[in-house]
């Protein structure tokens, strides 16, 4: 055998116990295969997605993605680490409740999913108006426009349930209702004319209320029954983001500062004589009166909700010891968790996975939890 050849051999197998080492000891690719993720991670696509995996010693913060493997299973499972060691958790009406409180609306959570279609102009379609009043398409959304003295009103058909929005496979559609949206929208406010965009969550209403002062416009942030939470007079406005989280409002006209108030716990509608929880209100509506309402790049959003399955953080609050967390899948109603194991040690924790590697045509990274943009600047 030749020096050459030798060398040449020495080098391959360098490079192949480097890969391995890598990939024993560094990272890996990990294929998902389960809805449990779904959005973010399109597991029940054929062939699933893969993800790049960090291996390594890793402690999460609260949201952060984890690979875990459990006792006598076969294969890692990619989950969302929710609630953190010496940690009380409780799920309650769909949201996590530590140490006895809901999430502040300033903590680091992960992004809100998107409910409709949010190309431009095809929301549309989800709404219906209300007479008198009559609605025409315009340039990358639609023109409402009050017919008489009564107000034009544009209310979403249907519930908003655990949908989310995929780019290549449209709306994958949901089962369970859920509680806290996100809207923002682009609009223009004939001279004259006020408007109002409304949320609801069971029995309550949530609006923002538009109409001309000496400023232009006066927008008022309102709870049904409770009267004005906050206010502000501003000219020029073109843009709305109404949030209802956690149990607190959010209010952002344009760029300015964000209104932010917390309320009590929501009420029951007055229909609902079983007290099941169930939304009897139009989810979102929209009105215009005395003039024309012209909206745009609508997005409609949801925050993560947790369905009733298992037991363990759900008929009661679970504690956490030292070195332990809860782990739970986004797509709460695909996903075998925490809610049906219990806790997982730290120890179990193999990594964390960054990016979506395969299919090429769907690479991305799977961002970091991060604060409510529209809180910010």
């Amino acid at each position: 055998m030749s020096a050459r050849l030798r060398l040449a051999l020495w080098f391959a197998a360098a490079v192949l116990a480097a890969s391995l080492l890598l990939k024993h000891f560094v990272f890996d690719v990990y294929r998902v295969d389960s809805g449990s993720m779904e959005p973010l991670i399109m597991g029940s696509r054929e062939g699933g997605e893969r993800v790049l995996v960090h291996y390594g010693t890793f402690r999460p913060q609260r949201f952060d993605l984890v690979v875990a493997m459990r006792p006598g299973e076969q294969r890692p499972v990619v989950k969302r680490a929710v609630a953190l060691e010496n940690e009380r958790v409780q799920i309650v009406s769909g949201d996590l409740v530590i140490d006895g409180r809901r999430l502040g609306i300033s903590q680091p959570r992960p992004a809100p999913i998107t409910v409709l279609d949010p190309r431009p102009g095809a929301w549309v379609d989800a709404f219906h108006v209300e007479q008198p009043g009559s609605l025409e398409r315009a340039d990358k959304g639609a023109q409402l426009t009050a017919n008489s003295n009564e107000a034009a009103r544009l209310l979403l058909r249907e519930d908003v349930h655990d949908d989310g929005f995929d780019d290549e496979a449209g709306l994958l559609r949901g089962k369970q209702s859920v509680n806290d949206l996100l809207l923002d929208v682009e609009f223009d406010l004939s001279p004259g004319a006020s408007a109002g965009f409304e949320l609801t969550e069971l029995g309550d209403l949530f609006r923002v209320e538009l109409r001309p002062d000496e400023a232009g416009l006066r927008c008022e942030l309102i709870r049904e029954g409770e009267g004005v939470l906050a206010s502000e007079s501003v000219s020029g406005a073109k843009r709305l983001r109404l949030v209802n989280l956690d149990d607190t409002l959010v209010m952002r006209i344009d760029e300015r500062e964000a209104k932010v108030v917390a309320y009590v716990e929501n009420r029951l509608d007055p229909r609902d004589v079983i007290a099941a929880g169930r939304h009897m209100l139009p989810r979102v509506r929209m009105w215009v009166r005395s003039g024309t309402l012209k909206l745009q790049n609508l997005c409609l959003q949801r925050d993560l909700y947790y369905t009733e399955r298992g037991e363990f953080a759900r008929t009661g609050a679970l504690r956490l010891g030292l070195g332990e967390c809860l782990l739970l899948g986004d797509n709460s109603a695909m996903s075998r968790d925490g809610r049906e194991w219990g806790p997982t040690p730290l120890g179990q924790i193999l990594g964390h996975p960054t990016r979506v590697v395969w299919p090429l045509s769907r690479w991305r990274p799977l961002g970091a939890p991060s604060t409510l943009q529209v809180l910010s600047r």
